[in-house]
């Protein structure tokens, strides 16, 4: 094996072209995808939360179940939509990440899991969003269209027919300085 490839979920490593290890399976190794629920929001321009909103005014006998599909080992986002009140306990919020020691905590579900096969049945949830996984896959995988398309089908299984998927597919552009 090369050690330019990525092993998804066997072996949870990461390596760049030298061949040095960049990640690995630890929870202090994967800090980038562990972001704010409001900073998710922010960056899909309120849709997220719109969409919460709606289905909680259109549906309130009915539960809400919200994927963060590689949210990271701290889940924040999860825990932050299970903490907002103006849900309140409708709304239930899941975080499926390949990391091995996800935290654990109060509220919010988290799973160690592969995207491509995510541990949920067909058509159970209202909602999914992802930052920056598949850019994360595009740049670190070699087989990343075949990855990328399980990914996607695998989003495509577990959404109700009237749910909606927020995905990304642009790189961060954080070394970017302005005057």
């Amino acid at each position: 094996m090369e050690t330019s490839e990525m092993l998804l979920p066997g072996g949870y490593r990461l390596f760049d072209q030298e061949g040095n290890m960049m990640m690995g399976n630890r929870r202090e190794e994967f800090n980038v995808n562990n972001r704010s629920f409001l900073n998710i929001d922010m960056y899909f321009s309120q849709e997220v939360s719109g969409r919460i909103n709606k289905l909680l005014s259109e549906r309130p006998e009915k539960q809400i179940l919200v994927l963060d599909l590689a949210g990271g080992t701290e889940s924040r986002a999860v825990k932050d939509i299970e903490k907002e009140q103006k849900f309140g306990n409708r709304v239930k919020a899941l975080n499926i990440d390949f990391a091995q020691n996800i935290e654990k905590g109060e509220g919010a579900r988290r799973v160690q899991g592969d995207a491509t096969q995510v541990p949920l049945a067909d058509s159970c949830v209202d909602i999914v969003y992802s930052r920056q996984f598949l850019p994360f896959i595009r740049r670190f995988n070699p087989g990343h269209v075949l990855l990328v398309k399980k990914v996607l089908s695998e989003v495509a299984r577990v959404l109700k027919p009237e749910g909606m998927a927020f995905l990304d597919d642009e790189e961060e552009l954080s070394d970017i300085k302005s005057d």
